[in-house]
This record gives C-alpha cells, sequence and structure tokens, in this order.
C-alpha cells in the first residue's frame, strides 16, 4: 500500500496516540497478528487458511485498513476499509473543533468512491 505519510512516521499523531491511550510505547506501526482467515467464497462451507491480519494506516492519503494476508504464499486475501465515508455528492463541511494546526488549513476533504 502506497502512501505518502503513514501514521507511524508522523510524530505529532504518535504522540496524540500514547495520550489517548495512556501507554508510552503505543505505536500505529502494523502488528501482525496470526489468524485462521476462512477463503471459502460459500458461506455454508468453510475453508481456512493460516493468515496474518495487519492494520495499516496512512495520513495521506487518508485510510485505515486490515489487511489479510497468506501466511504462507503472502498473497493478499482480502482488505478492509475501517474509515466508512457516506455515499453520495461529495460535499464540504464545518464543524467546531478544540484543536487547530496550521497544517490543515485550506485541506479539502477527500472525494468519497461508492
Amino acid at each position: 500500500m502506497k502512501s505518502e505519510r503513514y501514521a507511524w512516521d508522523d510524530d505529532e499523531y504518535q504522540t496524540i496516540l500514547r495520550q489517548v491511550e495512556k501507554k508510552p510505547n503505543a505505536s500505529s506501526y502494523p502488528q501482525p497478528e496470526l489468524i485462521y482467515y476462512n477463503i471459502s467464497k460459500n458461506a455454508k462451507e468453510a475453508s481456512y487458511s493460516v493468515a496474518y491480519k495487519m492494520t495499516i494506516h496512512s495520513l495521506r492519503p487518508l485510510y485505515k485498513k486490515s489487511i489479510y494476508v497468506d501466511a504462507r504464499t503472502g498473497e493478499i486475501l482480502n482488505e478492509v476499509d475501517l474509515i466508512h465515508r457516506g455515499c453520495g455528492v461529495p460535499h464540504e463541511t464545518t464543524a467546531d473543533v478544540l484543536y487547530y494546526s496550521p497544517k490543515t488549513e485550506g485541506r479539502k476533504p477527500p472525494l468519497r468512491n461508492c
């Protein structure tokens, strides 16, 4: 997955993450988790493969996904978006915020792909 800026490379993001989680060593760096993944396309029959589940978080472009990778072949089995955007016409919104960063001034929200 290509990114201009991953969350784990952003010091400000990591500092906020550690404060929110109240864990001094918290990190958004992907931590592979070994799991059994159902590779069957038929809901009535299960066929499992050993896979790694990882969460990849990018700040630019903005996305956060769970990625499932076959532990034997390295094939990507599935990608699940963890940031959900509503469908419809792209639009800008306004909100009252408690935090302001000059880095975010003038940015437009991402267009939605539905």
